[in-house]
């Protein structure tokens, strides 16, 4: 492995019994190299097709890809040599055999709630349906929209009138209120924060046609609107100018209630009194307290909620390809790595305001002496500017 002459790139060659595998910019001349300058003898050179027992080539897209195609040809050779016949290629859909029991839980579920005394709402129950597709222009996983996915399927439970009612199927980036927060399988930021907006314009409409003192107004917004605007902060990963936006229906009435005219600094109204401020909480510092709480008392007390933070740091440890927790590591070096997730969130938030969060998370074990984890070395190379 070696950088090229201008830093824009590496150069890699990996090395297998006798074979090799080079991913560079240009190949043909690395070879020639090999066999004018330094006399290797390679039986045959050219594009990746077969390595390690895998195949490779490129789809429709020029993706690369590689599958065990050889491999399972191998596999179906002896199945047919073994039993006299060839394997059964014929699958049904994993979702179409579940879907019946999908029924018999919410059954099970509806009718559990009704002998304890309780009943469901239809009007207020929804479902998603979750599957994935490739899509290979977006190189992502997809989740499949309804019409692609049983479009007739239904879900039903008993309603407060006893009989059968179909719930509502959503599409996965639909979003809906669930316990104060717009829940999605497919996040909608969008939806939280106008569901915020909504919350903040209703408690402005009701102040605007109230009479209060002008010493009780910011007590009241500090217990009343922000209490309702904290309560999601958990779960969102919010910027601090959406906050603002936000909070401007609440500001915009509250202020001259207050006797301070209502385009004064925003970043004075949001600031603490011992700094010249209004003492009015900006609701992203409540959003970062929230966060580094969650991490430090769930981790803590080894809850539920803990034991997911944990699985998802060493998640994001073994995307990153380090011995280290992905809190310890270099934000610029390895947060590119990491897939989008709440925890990949918190961390830019963190390292944007330079805030440290120490976690103890267990060492990626290497096999044998003298082993080392590939990104470190790389890391160390760029931090060194060697070989």
């Amino acid at each position: 492995m070696r950088p090229l002459p201008d830093g824009s790139s590496y150069e890699y060659v990996g090395v297998y019994v006798d074979d090799l595998a080079m991913v560079m910019k240009d190949p043909k001349a690395f070879v020639d190299k090999l066999i004018n300058v330094y006399k290797f003898k390679l039986k045959g050179t050219g594009p990746l097709t077969f390595h390690l027992r895998c195949d490779f080539g490129r789809d429709e897209h020029g993706v690369l890809y590689m599958s065990p195609k050889k491999y399972i040809e191998r596999m179906v050779d002896n199945y047919e040599r073994i039993y006299g016949e060839k394997p059964k290629t014929n699958v049904t859909s994993p979702l179409e055999n579940i879907c019946p029991s999908i029924q018999a839980a919410a059954s099970v579920w509806a009718g559990g709630i009704s002998a304890t005394g309780g009943a469901i709402n239809p009007d207020k129950s929804f479902w998603w349906l979750i599957n994935f597709a490739w899509d290979g222009r977006k190189e992502q996983w997809t989740f499949r929209k309804k019409n692609q996915l049983l479009p007739d399927h239904r879900l039903q439970i008993p309603g407060l009138s006893g009989k059968l009612e179909t719930l509502s199927r959503l599409e996965p980036g639909e979003a809906e209120k669930t316990l104060g927060v717009m829940l999605a399988p497919l996040e909608d930021q969008k939806a939280h924060v106008s569901h915020l907006k909504g919350i903040a314009k209703r408690w402005a409409e009701q102040v605007r046609s109230g009479h209060l003192h002008k010493y009780d107004v910011i007590p009241l917004i500090r217990s009343t609107v922000l209490k309702s605007l904290e309560y999601p902060m958990t779960l969102l990963t919010l910027e601090a100018a959406t906050w603002v936006d936000i909070m401007s229906p609440v500001l915009q009435v509250c202020l001259p209630k207050a006797g301070i005219c209502r385009s004064f600094p925003r970043d004075m109204v949001l600031a603490p009194l011992k700094f010249q401020g209004l003492g009015i909480p900006h609701p992203f510092g409540s959003q970062v307290s929230k966060h580094i709480e969650t991490l430090l008392r769930h981790s803590n007390n080894r809850t539920k909620t803990g034991a997911y933070l944990e699985a998802a740091l060493q998640e994001h440890q073994l995307e990153t390809g380090t011995s280290f927790g992905i809190f310890q590591q270099d934000y610029g070096n390895t947060a590119v790595l990491a897939i989008d997730t709440w925890i990949n969130r918190v961390w830019t938030e963190l390292e944007n305001m330079d805030i440290y969060v120490a976690f103890d998370s267990p060492a990626l074990p290497l096999r044998c002496v003298g082993d080392a984890l590939l990104v470190e070395v790389f890391m160390d190379l760029e931090w060194t500017k060697t070989i």
